[in-house]
């Protein structure tokens, strides 16, 4: 499309001006300095799409942004810019009311500001120096790449020449040249997860000559005239497991999984790091892309010793593993093709499984060749948080009990089935009450240590004493504990039917964020919903979510054991609603007992489940439950877009994405061009 509005451009803009009295020769001057003029034009839009190749998602070396912090991506997307902490200002621009659209209400900019010459560091561009692959370069003539493209200094000299100094190229003895130059435009922080940076022409002019005939185009900017790159670290799998298998003492390299699909529901992505297993005659649904990397030699935990696994596809049916054979180490496109269709049709044959159609956002929905992916690991974040802001629940404390209530601390009763929110009396606080073990042994709310928070952050502590809620400083939403063991919400009203929230009052208040972190078990107990609940995919997909743009809900709740399991205890009611991002990076997320509890419906879950190995809900015999809970999951699309829970832990590796790959259609080269008067 470029090209042709290009062609268009030059047939109908540029005006040769040859005259009738001009002589034969003049004319074939004219036209030889016109076609120099146009032969420069093609080589310089031939360079920038070089340029915009290597600033493109397919030149980030994925392994480089392992376990990049947000606050080096901040700092990097500053020095884009030239701009401190406070050179950051909200945008509307990516705030999308559109539910097939992602929405990005609290995205922030910071705008490129010019410097005195010869001032700019040359760190201004560590971002394409340290990510870029040494490999990308070689897109390039070889007197145009760094001088040495695996030597970082000299890579951050080379993008600073590239991205601010002028650019400047003749040939044919100074008969064809070209002079272009690039700027930084900005940075958008959409979330603190995801950044995109912004590149763009500002000057771009290229001319022909031939004896005293000269040609002279010059290109115009138009709003499509710029490039960006994005570089993700948000957690946008509903379901994520490293092993595939449930948490085992006798665990060995390459056992089979052991967790069935069975007639669950899965509405958005999930991804294992292993290989899936369906038992025969399945019928679960899967509503978004399904990923499996088929790794057979992970560590009980963290990354295999190369950083890497090593993989072959496959799949798991009843009994028997499926596999493709002698796949290769490096599979072209259609090796992973053959491999997909081969191993789908075994899933078709065996099960009545049905998954996502493809689409132009989802072209893959099924992929048994993926890549693998590391699993986060950080709580040391989070600890740290509490400890500056948040509560560190030391002193014999074994959980919380968290509720949305009125200014007499009693939960809320009224739930709107309509708008989908709890009716919230002014003031509504978010209060947390710390259980302790008393010395007959139950499990009791600690009289001195009962918190409530308003909506603007500010922490109160009740004084028994007095009486009397007492100012205890801000509150930045993280609970930090050993363990947890008993962490509750209100208890149900009216009929007891889980399927129905507005029996359920909310753990959060519409204006909560609030993580739950311990170093060992989180053991959960209640339903744990929001007074402002989600929406699910489904409701995004049927556009029948009323909650976009600014109206997105707020309340969100994180839950996080880095070395132990989060558990649903014996107590747990049928029907569970659970609405938070699940995580247990060395353990798993499990049902006490899953074996041998009665069976109690779903656990209905708008969230996000992250885990090391596969934790069990239930049983089944054949395709019918016989203990425990099925699953009926709906991904949080908030947690896709940065509205996550307070210091909630990355994504291992930064996932690189562009304007391409966005289906945007913004381009370097796509600038109108005119003949102008010879300077």
């Amino acid at each position: 499309m470029t090209l042709l509005l290009l062609a268009g451009l030059l047939v109908t803009t540029m005006k040769l001006g040859v005259s009738s009295r001009q002589t034969t020769s003049d004319q074939a001057r004219t036209l030889a300095a016109q076609y120099a003029a146009e032969s420069s034009l093609a080589a310089a839009r031939s360079r920038l799409r070089d340029i915009q190749t290597l600033m493109s998602a397919q030149s980030i070396d994925l392994a480089k942004t392992l376990n990049l912090s947000t606050n080096t991506m901040q700092d990097w997307a500053q020095k884009w810019c030239r701009v401190g902490p406070s050179g950051w200002t909200p945008t509307s621009e990516f705030t999308s009311a559109d539910p097939d659209k992602p929405n990005y209400p609290f995205a922030e900019q910071c705008v490129f500001t010019p410097a005195p010459s010869g001032t700019l560091p040359a760190s201004q561009f560590d971002v394409l120096a340290e990510l870029i692959s040494d490999s990308a370069y070689s897109i390039l003539p070889v007197a145009e790449r760094p001088s040495g493209p695996a030597n970082a200094n000299a890579r951050k000299v080379w993008w600073k020449q590239t991205l601010m100094d002028p650019f400047t190229q003749t040939s044919d003895g100074g008969r064809k040249r070209s002079d272009y130059q690039l700027r930084p435009l900005r940075a958008v922080a959409l979330t603190s997860k995801i950044y995109r940076f912004y590149v763009g022409v500002v000057s771009m002019e290229t001319g022909g000559m031939k004896n005293n005939s000269e040609r002279v185009l010059r290109g115009r900017n138009t709003v499509l005239t710029s490039w960006y790159f994005q570089l993700d670290a948000s957690l946008d799998d509903l379901f994520f497991t490293n092993h595939h298998r449930m948490k085992s003492n006798s665990w060995q390299f390459n056992a089979p999984p052991d967790v069935n699909f069975v007639n669950q529901t899965f509405d958005g992505s999930i991804h294992t790091n292993e290989k899936f297993l369906f038992i025969n005659g399945a019928t679960a649904q899967f509503k978004g892309q399904v990923t499996s990397a088929g790794c057979r030699n992970l560590p009980l935990e963290g990354l295999p010793p190369s950083g890497n696994c090593d993989p072959i596809p496959g799949v798991r049916i009843g009994n028997t593993t499926h596999t493709i054979n002698n796949f290769p180490a490096n599979p072209s496109t259609s090796d992973r093709a053959a491999a997909n269709a081969s191993l789908q049709q075994i899933i078709d044959t065996a099960t009545d499984v049905s998954f996502a159609p493809a689409s132009e956002a989802l072209p893959t929905p099924v992929d048994f060749t993926a890549a693998y992916r590391a699993l986060p690991q950080n709580a040391s974040d989070q600890q740290a948080a509490a400890q500056s802001g948040g509560l560190v629940l030391n002193n014999g404390a074994v959980g919380v009990n968290l509720f949305a209530g009125n200014a007499a601390g009693q939960p809320l009763t009224s739930y709107n089935t309509t708008t989908k929110r709890w009716a919230e009396p002014s003031p509504t606080y978010q209060y947390i009450q710390v259980y302790i073990v008393n010395s007959a042994g139950q499990t009791v709310v600690d009289p001195q240590r009962r918190y409530r928070v308003d909506k603007d952050g500010a922490l109160q502590k009740f004084n028994p004493s007095s009486n009397s809620w007492v100012n205890n400083g801000s509150f930045n939403g993280v609970i930090y504990g050993q363990s947890l063991n008993n962490v509750t919400g209100p208890a149900r009203i009216g009929a007891q039917n889980g399927n129905n929230l507005a029996n359920v009052p909310p753990a959060l208040a519409s204006f909560s964020k609030v993580t739950l972190v311990a170093q060992g078990d989180v053991r959960i107990h209640t339903d744990l919903t929001m007074s402002d609940t989600p929406c699910t995919n489904a409701e995004y997909r049927e556009e029948t979510c009323q909650k976009l743009g600014y109206n997105t809900p707020r309340n969100v709740l994180g839950i996080y054991s880095q070395s132990g399991d989060v558990v649903l205890s014996t107590s747990t009611p049928s029907n569970l609603n659970i609405h938070a991002a699940l995580a247990a990076s060395s353990g798993e997320i499990k049902a006490q007992n899953h074996d041998s509890r009665p069976v109690q419906g779903n656990v209905n879950l708008i969230g996000s489940m992250l885990q090391n190995w596969y934790g069990a809900f239930g049983t089944v015999n054949g395709l019918q439950s016989k203990s425990g809970y099925g699953r009926n999951f709906s991904f949080d699309r908030r947690l896709g877009e940065g509205h996550t829970p307070p210091a909630w832990f990355s994504a291992a590796n930064w996932a690189p994405s562009d304007a391409v790959t966005n289906l945007d259609s913004v381009r370097l080269d796509d600038l109108l061009w005119a003949q102008v008067a010879k300077p």
